[in-house]
């Protein structure tokens, strides 16, 4: 058991009606609706009342954790500092243009307190945030990748328990190879509200834009959308994508040649129709189509980031290229 509370004083242990004394209708007969305020006043102050206690009794208690233990746990004190409730949104920034970026995402931007962003958001979704608002940057280099997951983690919840609203702001979909659903995870955990605002995905849109359906009648009735990125010491079972028509491949770039020879190893054919969509959604966005044979050869120059696409809604790309030139005219 915790340390014990000191005890409440005798006036404030009364009932509300007792406390107001003579001047109290309650003791001079009162109407209904004037009983009916004071019972609820009453219910008011007892719910205060248990709320404060149980803040108190959770302070005490963190007292006497050491400090050792407090990190291990991940508790933050700052929690007792602020009355406001905390919340963190998993917001889904799209894949880049501020005109594909849903409603509600740009009106809980324009009303938060902190935002952790990755580098794949937009400067004119950045444009959105409330100016007043803490901007932290958390992109994800290679190598860095474990240890600032896990100061992600540490900053998410150090300014949720301090009653911020807190943006975590994703590329494309929080949930789609984000580790979102790893940071709801955490929130759950600790208690913090969380809640989720999809984005498009990337994974979709960047494709559809670039001329390239994911599903066509009598071309492809099945797609998945894979990461080219596995966890180091892991290989990923090519096998299992070979009767899939479109595969769509996110964080793929470097490993392309690789995943190119297990594709074809795994019996998809090496004259398969590819494209890299580069820089997808934007002014700069470039599309490169190849083979997949070629791929695999090497011979296919490439820029992060880029969508890794196969399969033969690819060549659906010069029969619609016509209708998208004349959309942006």
């Amino acid at each position: 058991m915790g340390p014990a509370l000191p005890p409440r004083s005798q006036a404030a242990q009364k009932p509300l009606h007792v406390r107001l004394g003579a001047c109290n209708p309650k003791a001079r007969g009162t109407s209904s609706l004037e009983r009916k305020m004071i019972n609820e006043a009453e219910a008011l102050q007892a719910a205060w009342c248990v709320y404060f206690q149980t803040v108190s009794r959770v302070a005490l208690r963190l007292r006497f954790i050491p400090s050792d233990k407090m990190k291990a746990i991940g508790a933050v004190p700052a929690v007792l500092m602020s009355t406001r409730r905390g919340k963190i949104y998993l917001v889904g920034a799209g894949p880049g243009n501020a005109d594909l970026l849903t409603i509600k995402a740009a009106r809980v931007l324009a009303d938060c307190d902190v935002v952790l962003y990755d580098r794949l958001v937009g400067p004119d979704v950045l444009a959105l945030i409330n100016p007043h608002a803490q901007r932290l940057y958390v992109g994800k280099h290679e190598g860095e990748q474990q240890a600032i997951q896990q100061h992600i983690f540490r900053l998410l919840l150090e300014h949720a328990c301090a009653g911020k609203r807190v943006v975590r702001l994703k590329g494309g979909d929080p949930l789609v190879f984000g580790r979102g659903a790893e940071e709801w995870r955490l929130a759950v955990r600790h208690g913090v509200d969380v809640e989720l605002v999809p984005g498009v995905s990337s994974a979709i849109a960047v494709p559809s834009l670039a001329g390239i359906p994911l599903t066509y009648r009598q071309v492809s009735q099945s797609f998945a959308v894979i990461t080219g990125h596995c966890q180091q010491g892991q290989e990923e079972n090519w096998r299992r994508y070979c009767g899939i028509d479109t595969l769509v491949i996110l964080m793929g770039v470097k490993n392309r040649v690789h995943i190119a020879r297990r594709l074809i190893d795994a019996g998809r054919s090496g004259s398969e129709p590819v494209a890299f969509v580069e820089r997808g959604a934007s002014p700069d966005e470039r599309v490169i189509t190849s083979t997949l044979g070629e791929v695999a050869a090497g011979r296919v120059a490439v820029k992060n980031p880029a969508v890794f696409v196969v399969g033969e809604v690819v060549r659906l790309r010069e029969k619609l290229s016509s209708f998208r030139e004349r959309a942006n005219g």
